[in-house]
This record gives C-alpha cells, sequence and structure tokens, in this order.
C-alpha cells in the first residue's frame, strides 16, 4: 500500500513539475523567473516583465528584456522602467515612461547641469542673425499660467485632443474566498503642481523656432528647450544694443546741428533786430538776397525768401546734403523778391544746406532742418 502511494506522488510531482518550470532555484538560493538563476552575485534573475505593487530595493538592478516597477495604483506616483535589454532605457518618475529617456513628473533640485558643448562634438556651426532673432524674439510673448488639474486632462485625453495611453497594473483583492490579483488599467494622466507658473507656450515657440519643440511620441504631448533659447536671446540682446548704440551716435550729431542752427538762427534774428524787420526793402541799387527758411525746422514744408536785382541774368536756389551732394536745384525767374516751396518728402529727415546762385556766383548760404 505505502509503495502504491509512493508511485502516485512521484507521478503528480513530474506531471506537476513543468508548471513550476518558471521559477527555478539552485543549491546556492538564486533564483530566476521566466528561465535559469543568474551566476553569483546576482541572487534573482528575471526574464519577461517584473510588475511590483510596491517599491523595488536592490544594491544593483539589471533587467534582461523589459523591467517595470509599478505602484501607482495607490495613488502616490511610481518609477517606471522600461526598455529591451542592450538598448535605450526610458524611465519615468512619478509617471510612466514616456518617449524621452528620463521623465519627471514634479520638480527636479541639482546643484549643477552641464549639457556637452564641445567644438570637436559639433558640426555645420553657424552664427545666428542677430536681428532675425530680435524679430523673432518680439513676436513671442512670455505667459503667466497654472497646469489643468488632473480631472481637467482627463477631460483633454477623452476628447482626442492628445493621444490616451492607459496604464496596467496589479491588486490585490480581499474576499471571503481569500486574497486574489486583479488586473487593473488606468488612463494615464500627468500631475502637474499647482500654482502660477512663468514660461511659453510650446505651439508660440514652434511658429518662430520648431527646432525648439518635441514632441512625446506616446501622447502627442510637446515640450519646450527652455536652455535652447539662450543663445537666441543672447544674439537678439546684442543686435539691440548695436541698435541703441546706433540711435545714440545719431541723436549726439543731432544735437550738434540742432546747437548750430540755433547759433545761426540767433546771428540772423539779431540782424533782423537791428533792421527793425525781417522783411527788407530794396532799391535798385539792392543786390541779390537770401533768407532764412520759414518755418525752420519743418517737418512738411517751408518756403525760402529771396531777393533778385534786374540785373540778374540766371538764378537758382540748390539744396546740398551735409556732405557737400548736390540733392535738387530750383531755378528763379522773377525778379524783385519771390519766394520758393521745400516739401518735406522730398527729402529725409536731416540738416541740410541750400544756396542762392545768381549769374554763377554764390550768393549766400544757410542751414535747413527737417525733421520727422
Amino acid at each position: 500500500m505505502k509503495n502504491k502511494f509512493f508511485l502516485f506522488f512521484l507521478l503528480s510531482f513530474y506531471s506537476a513539475l513543468p508548471l513550476f518550470s518558471q521559477i527555478q532555484m539552485d543549491c546556492s538560493g538564486r533564483v530566476g523567473i521566466g528561465g535559469s538563476p543568474g551566476s553569483s552575485p546576482t541572487v534573482l534573475k528575471v526574464t519577461g516583465v517584473l510588475s511590483s505593487t510596491s517599491t523595488v530595493s536592490a544594491n544593483t538592478f539589471t533587467a534582461s528584456s523589459m523591467v517595470q516597477s509599478d505602484y501607482y495604483y495607490d495613488g502616490q506616483g511610481y518609477i517606471e522602467f522600461r526598455g529591451p535589454q542592450g538598448g535605450t532605457p526610458y524611465i519615468g518618475f512619478g509617471k510612466s515612461a514616456s518617449g524621452y529617456n528620463l521623465d519627471v513628473n514634479g520638480n527636479i533640485r541639482c546643484t549643477s547641469v552641464d549639457e556637452t558643448s564641445d567644438k570637436r562634438f559639433k558640426k555645420n556651426i553657424s552664427t545666428l542673425d542677430g536681428l532675425s532673432m530680435l524679430g523673432k524674439v518680439m513676436k513671442v510673448e512670455g505667459k503667466t499660467f497654472e497646469y489643468k488639474s488632473k480631472d481637467e486632462l482627463l477631460g483633454v485625453y477623452s476628447s482626442g485632443l492628445l493621444k490616451s495611453n492607459t496604464d496596467t497594473f496589479w491588486v490585490c483583492e480581499k474576499s471571503e474566498f481569500g486574497d486574489s490579483l486583479v488586473m487593473r488599467t488606468k488612463p494615464r494622466v500627468p500631475n502637474f503642481p499647482e500654482g502660477y507658473r512663468y514660461g511659453f507656450i510650446a505651439q508660440d515657440i514652434q511658429e518662430f523656432f520648431p527646432e525648439m519643440v518635441s514632441v512625446d511620441s506616446t501622447d502627442g504631448s510637446l515640450s519646450l528647450n527652455y536652455i535652447g533659447l539662450i543663445p537666441v536671446l543672447w544674439e537678439a540682446l546684442k543686435a539691440q544694443q548695436q541698435q541703441i548704440e546706433t540711435l545714440q551716435t545719431l541723436v549726439e550729431s543731432h544735437e550738434e546741428e540742432i546747437l548750430a542752427l540755433k547759433d545761426l538762427l540767433q546771428d540772423d534774428n539779431l540782424k533782423s533786430a537791428t533792421t527793425g524787420s525781417s522783411i527788407t526793402r530794396h532799391d535798385e541799387a539792392s543786390l541779390p538776397e537770401l533768407y532764412q527758411n520759414v518755418p525752420n525746422p519743418f517737418s512738411e514744408s517751408t518756403l525760402i525768401r529771396y531777393f533778385l536785382t534786374d540785373e540778374i541774368q540766371e538764378a537758382s536756389i540748390t539744396v546740398y546734403d551735409l556732405n557737400g551732394t548736390q540733392l535738387k536745384s530750383i531755378g528763379l525767374h522773377q525778379k524783385g523778391e519771390g519766394n520758393i516751396a521745400i516739401e518735406g518728402n522730398e527729402l529725409e529727415p536731416g540738416m541740410y544746406l541750400y544756396a542762392l546762385i545768381a549769374d554763377g556766383q554764390i550768393i549766400d548760404t544757410k542751414k535747413m532742418v527737417l525733421t520727422d
């Protein structure tokens, strides 16, 4: 009877052995799940997917294919490792791993962040056009904002604005029949921090700097490379400073011209005061004369008065820039007192010289100022 029972036990054991072949232990206590145990110093070797409903702690953590440590079910967040053996790992802190090698849902603090920038690693190097960068920067607005809550984000994913993904996890449920592991799924929704923040909208930056924006392959959301904007702002600031310095030089130049003009006007006013009138009456013995334009400075138009004697055969008023380049010449056909008009839209804003030329001789030269 005992022999029959022992034979039945052996048959039952060997028939059930394949069911337990996925968990193996060697004589040294090393365990293999989904395959044979590893060699020393590996204590636990997992071939396949490891899902844990609590934390996983080890001095050295190695996965031969795909590893996932997930305790999201309790609402406290989780850490997920994902990636094939020998391939690129993807790690998510406080969220599922996404299309980024490291994706953190929360704040990161560190003492320093260094980005590889050695020239020997780079090619196709060119300097940014500061004026072009400045023009683009002027079209982008900085924003203050709050992140949407998880409930609001559920609506965003449910509406199809972003690709919906789900997380799978196991929950231990208790019942009158005993404990059992039940698989559950939950929509993968970011858990953003509360409070107001400062930054940009990725879609706004994407219009002018598409290289600064990346797309998450898992849900289609956009991320912004803020560090990449530093050289853009750097060159834009330099271009703006050059503009400021150019304007300062121009203002100083105009200030000198205005001071010279004031001195000239004071001299003309003094002459007018000694004669008692700015309009001089001429007799037959008078000489040709040129008067100061009125108004001066001017923005739209100004009148230049002159006087020609009957003996003058040919006369004109000619306008020059401060370099002596002739810009226009107006012939004069009226003897005695006359005037001509200069329109502001005929010249660029600045200081000019105008001269009365009679029978090939320069009678007089004066200055006039055109403003914006």
